[in-house]
């Protein structure tokens, strides 16, 4: 028996010695309900947006499918992002309904960067939550997101549940 408990700990310790750390901090996170309209005002208030709950994870926002091409909402974050890489990860809501194009836009001082767009995984389980990470790396600090409607369509926007900054 000890000699197959001494085994077990080495395999153990072989295996985490050589499996790599990796470490993520959540520097900000704004809930997807939070989204701000373009005049500065609440998003939900201006029904530029929806929200709705899912049970025992909170709720999700999406934008209406009535928001023209180009129309945005948003996500301010209470502190500047540093200058150097981050992701931006959207916890996304996918059911079963169809949505638009949107991508991201993050705010400088010297206006707004592309940053890309917000594509669900072929993959993604539906009425579940996926992740969708887009990588940003900037060489000054910024602070503020918009959520940009790139198609013509009458589709809402994929339901968000969250916009967090991520430091690698």
């Amino acid at each position: 028996m000890k000699i197959a408990n001494s085994i077990i700990v080495a395999l153990a310790l072989g295996v985490a010695a050589i499996t790599p750390a990796y470490s993520e901090t959540v520097y900000q996170s704004v809930p997807g309900e939070d989204a701000v309209s373009p005049d500065g005002g609440k998003a939900l208030d201006k029904k530029l947006i929806e929200v709705k709950s899912i049970p025992d994870n909170g709720n999700v926002a999406r934008l209406l499918g009535s928001m023209v091409q180009w129309g945005y909402v948003n996500f301010w974050f209470g502190l500047s992002v540093p200058a150097g890489k981050v992701i931006i990860r959207f916890k996304v809501y996918v059911d079963d309904g169809a949505t638009a194009d949107y991508c991201a836009y993050i705010r400088t001082k010297d206006g707004q960067t592309n940053v890309g767009k917000l594509e669900i995984p072929a993959t993604a389980a539906k009425n579940s939550f996926v992740v969708v990470d887009l990588p940003v790396e900037e060489q000054e600090e910024w602070n503020g997101l918009s959520l940009k409607k790139i198609d013509t369509s009458d589709k809402p926007s994929p339901w968000i549940g969250s916009v967090s900054i991520i430091q690698p």
